[in-house]
């Protein structure tokens, strides 16, 4: 059963392109397997004939044969790289891309490269956190300031989660020493420097993967949820009717009275002009949606019944259906 609530009493649904079903022998990724996605982080400023570049366009070519989407953060450099050499065999490639409106040195979104999916954030640190959750393994290559923050972030995680963590793949022979700095340098203990891979061919970042995922497999057995699942491997938890009705009350009470996305709210009714149907999928409580009726004629779709009596209680005047 959905809930549908709003000014209309009839959703309106909307086909997504969806590419080419893969054929048997590349589905491999996809099947029992725990690493699904890989995430590359890199410069942006390395062009197409640097070698750096050519090397990450064929590891990404060759995880996509095998079933893994590739996801970046859409910029040019080893951002590119991974996604064409992804799209080159129509594998599944993700952009998490970074729009500021202050920051003036960032290269910004890169209009070549097109991926299947895409999302954007202002924020930069919830940009990156969305790499982060997006990738089941992280492949790091050469780069900025940007790359190093990015490495951190997945390094530590890996060491807080380890057991269950997303592998850290360092590509290149340049990590040598930058390791042995840390290790000389810095408190790095056994499981910080045990949660790093190093590879220095397409080959071997597959390889890695493998081992990887053999040695997590005890992790398929367990179900993890909440705002830490997407910093571990596990079996993935399928969001229910139930699992929303489940998480109204205490969603509800911890946010009621606040919009969280405002500044996204905004930025959609600056680019988009009444008059205007608006349909917003997994409305949850009704706080988007009732922030943009002020504007346009809005439509909200719910699976969870909780979330729609709570919706329907806070804005009375809406109309509501419910099609079994």
């Amino acid at each position: 059963m959905q809930t549908y609530f709003g000014n209309f009493n009839m959703p309106v649904n909307f086909p997504l392109p969806r590419k080419d079903e893969l054929a048997p022998e590349e589905q491999q990724a996809s099947n029992g397997r725990l690493i699904k996605r890989i995430t590359f982080f890199g410069d942006s400023a390395i062009p197409e004939d640097d070698p750096i570049y050519k090397s990450v366009w064929e590891a990404a070519r060759i995880l996509a044969e095998r079933g893994f989407a590739i996801v970046n953060g859409g910029g040019p450099g080893i951002m590119k790289a991974a996604t064409d050499g992804a799209e080159s065999v129509n594998g599944d490639t993700v952009a998490v891309y970074w729009q500021p409106k202050l920051a003036s040195f960032f290269e910004g979104k890169n209009l070549a490269n097109v991926t299947d999916e895409s999302e954007t954030f202002s924020n930069y640190l919830i940009r990156t956190l969305g790499l982060i959750e997006h990738g089941d393994a992280y492949v790091v290559c050469k780069g900025g300031t940007g790359t190093v923050s990015e490495f951190g972030m997945v390094w530590a995680l890996a060491k807080l989660y380890y057991g269950c963590h997303k592998p850290v793949i360092l590509y290149g022979e340049f990590w040598d020493g930058l390791i042995e700095a840390f290790q000389r340098d810095m408190y790095i203990d056994d499981i910080e420097r045990g949660v790093l891979y190093q590879a220095t061919t397409p080959e071997e970042i597959v390889n890695i993967i493998d081992k990887h995922e053999l040695q997590i497999q005890h992790c398929g057995k367990r179900r993890f949820s909440g705002d830490e699942a997407g910093f571990v491997l596990g079996a993935e938890v399928k969001l229910t009717q139930e699992t929303h009705d489940a998480i109204a009350s205490s969603y509800h009470g911890e946010y009621a009275g606040r919009l969280v996305a405002q500044e996204q709210m905004e930025e959609f009714m600056s680019l988009v002009h009444p008059p205007a149907k608006v349909l917003d999928v997994g409305t949850g409580p009704g706080h988007d949606a009732r922030f943009l009726s002020e504007k346009y004629s809005v439509t909200g779709i719910e699976i969870s019944q909780k979330f729609a009596e709570i919706a329907k209680f806070e804005t009375p005047r809406w109309k509501s259906s419910t099609p079994m």
